[in-house]
């Protein structure tokens, strides 16, 4: 039996991740007994607990607060990446850590692979991006590290308060309203997500990046569209290009994932249209 290492309980995938395992298998601290910004302290958990796998998903991921302290989201998403993954080097743990489709700069018009150009063209992307390099420097023997997009599940993010499947139906009464249209995304399914690193682990699938998502993809209208037809909503949409720019912020204009890696591997997530159908039902939209 793996003793596994669960941080970031309380967030999207954290949470699905203490559903999926053995209780007496994980060991998943708050951020009390935990503070990964503590390099010293979180040495020294590490050592003395000794977990076999140790599951990374904690960032600093709200694209607008990077873009304000770029320092702490460099200091989350590089530098405690790089010291967990020391750590696990130390007691030749293996180590899963979350990257993003935002390290790509959306001049693609196909899904991009794991080996295509990384050019992130905002503060979150080039952290996230940091941290893959770290890894791939400090402990690549048994790093894996998921690059995902548009993760939903459960009551959202405590840190972004919610996430945008729940921000949406928020706005099903409605009458009107403007959603992006240009931008192309994948999304995944926290549910999904948290069975493909069990997956990961059972096979024991040592290292490497790999793109994780639901099959297909959808602009932010398009998604939108969806969430409001299963829900009966009247509101009328309309799509608006906004050219990649949110506010002060670039998002790649497209980012889908392409998922054969993985697939290769023998895991294969549905639909995101079905994903998404299982999450609606789940928050008793049926």
């Amino acid at each position: 039996m793996n003793k596994i290492l669960i941080i970031g309980k309380t967030g999207q995938v954290g949470r699905e991740l203490l559903k999926m395992f053995d209780p007496d298998e994980v060991v998943a601290p708050d951020r009390q007994q935990l503070d990964i910004l503590n390099i010293k302290d979180t040495r020294e958990y590490i050592l003395k607990i000794k977990p076999d796998v140790i599951i990374n998903t904690s960032a600093y991921h709200d694209l607008h607060q990077c873009e304000e302290n770029p320092y702490l989201a460099f200091k989350v998403n590089w530098l405690s990446v790089k010291e967990l993954g020391v750590a696990a080097k130390s007691i030749g743990a293996k180590f899963i850590t979350f990257s993003t489709n935002y390290v790509f700069d959306g001049s693609q018009i196909e899904p991009y692979k794991e080996d295509d150009s990384t050019n992130p063209i905002q503060i979150y992307g080039m952290s996230k991006l940091a941290g893959e390099e770290a890894l791939s420097k400090y402990y690549p023997e048994y790093s894996i590290i998921i690059r995902t997009s548009v993760v939903f599940g459960g009551h959202g993010s405590p840190e972004k308060g919610g996430n945008f499947i729940l921000n949406r139906l928020k706005d099903i009464n409605k009458k009107e309203m403007e959603i992006d249209s240009q931008q192309i995304i994948s999304i995944t399914y926290a549910k999904d997500l948290a069975f493909v690193i069990k997956q990961l682990i059972e096979n024991n699938i040592n290292s490497g990046i790999y793109h994780v998502a639901n099959k297909g993809m959808c602009s932010w209208f398009e998604l939108t569209r969806y969430i409001f037809d299963f829900v009966g909503s009247k509101c009328c949409l309309k799509p608006v290009d906004r050219h990649g720019i949110d506010g002060k912020i670039n998002r790649p204009i497209y980012s889908s994932l392409d998922t054969e890696k993985i697939k290769e591997k023998g895991i294969i997530l549905s639909s995101w249209q079905d994903a998404m159908d299982r999450y609606l039902k789940e928050l008793n939209y049926v």
